[in-house]
C-alpha cells in the first residue's frame, strides 16, 4: 500500500528541512505531492519552474530575500552566466544589496520579477531576473555565496562588454578605475574578438581619469597585434596648463 499524500508531504518537509534544502526545480518534486503542498500553502512559486517550500504562515516576501541566490543557483542551466547590474555590487562587496539580476543565455530573451504579485517592503525594489541572449566572447569564474555555486563574467571581461551599457554608472566607473591588468589580459581579450570599439573606449576613460600606464598598457597590446586605437565618438580631456604667477615687484 502506498503512503499517503501526507504522509509524503510530512516525510519531504522532514528530510529537507534537515537539509535546508527549500528550493527546487518543478521536476524534483512529485507532481501529485507538490500540488498537495501548494494547495495548503506550504509551497509557492516565486518564477515559474522555481519553488521554495515554508511553512504555511511564513511571509513570502522575506523568504524570497533570504534565498534570492538559492534561486539564482537554481535558475542558471549549463552555459547561462551571471553578468550585468549584480556583478556591478558583485565587484564592490555590496552583493547583498543586488535587485537585478541579469542572466547572459543563448536564446531565452525575457524579464520577469520574483513574485510577481507581491507589494514591496521596507522601501527595496522587487527583485527583477533578466534573461538576455548573447552570442559575444566572455571570460567566466566560479564563485560560492552563502554556499550558492554560481558562474560569473571576470571583472575584465564584464567591464569591456558592458561598457556601453554602464559607462555613465558611478558604481561601474569605480570597478574600472580598481581594475588592474597587464597587457597579456588585453592581448588575450583582442585575440578572442571582444569588441575592440569599447576596448578603445576603454583607454580613452584611463587616460581621461589620469591612469596613464594602463591606457600605455591597452595601447602596448593593441599595437602588438597590429590593432588602432578607435577614436570615433570618443574626446581626449585635454589637460589645462597651469598660469605661472609672475612677480615683478621688485623691479620698482
Amino acid at each position: 500500500m502506498g503512503k499517503s499524500l501526507i504522509e509524503q508531504a510530512k516525510e519531504f518537509i522532514l528530510k529537507n528541512s534537515k537539509k535546508n534544502n527549500i528550493v527546487f526545480n518543478s521536476k524534483e518534486i512529485k507532481t501529485s505531492l507538490k500540488n498537495f503542498l501548494i494547495e495548503n500553502n506550504y509551497l509557492f512559486s516565486p518564477i515559474k519552474n522555481i519553488f521554495i517550500l515554508k511553512k504555511s504562515n511564513e511571509d513570502i516576501y522575506e523568504k524570497i530575500e533570504k534565498n534570492k541566490f538559492k534561486i539564482i543557483e537554481k535558475l542558471l542551466k549549463n552555459w547561462e552566466i551571471l553578468s550585468g547590474e549584480f556583478l556591478i555590487n558583485y565587484y564592490l562587496w555590496k552583493e547583498e544589496k543586488s535587485r537585478i539580476f541579469r542572466i547572459i543565455t543563448k536564446s531565452k530573451n525575457f524579464e520577469s520579477y520574483l513574485w510577481e504579485q507581491n507589494s514591496s517592503k521596507n522601501n527595496l525594489e522587487k527583485i527583477k531576473i533578466i534573461f538576455k541572449p548573447s552570442s559575444i566572447p566572455r571570460l567566466t569564474r566560479k564563485i560560492k555565496i552563502k554556499s550558492c555555486n554560481l558562474e560569473i563574467e571576470t571583472k575584465l571581461s564584464f567591464i569591456i562588454n558592458n561598457y556601453y551599457l554602464f559607462k555613465n554608472n558611478p558604481d561601474f566607473k569605480k570597478i574600472i578605475l580598481t581594475t588592474n591588468f597587464d597587457i597579456f589580459e588585453i592581448e588575450n581579450l583582442i585575440k578572442k574578438n571582444f569588441k575592440f570599439s569599447a576596448i578603445s573606449k576603454l583607454a580613452i576613460f584611463y587616460k581621461n581619469n589620469g591612469q596613464y600606464q594602463k591606457y600605455e598598457s591597452i595601447i602596448q597590446a593593441s599595437k602588438n597585434l597590429w590593432k588602432k586605437l578607435d577614436r570615433r565618438w570618443t574626446k581626449v580631456k585635454k589637460q589645462k596648463k597651469k598660469k605661472e604667477k609672475i612677480n615683478l615687484d621688485d623691479l620698482f
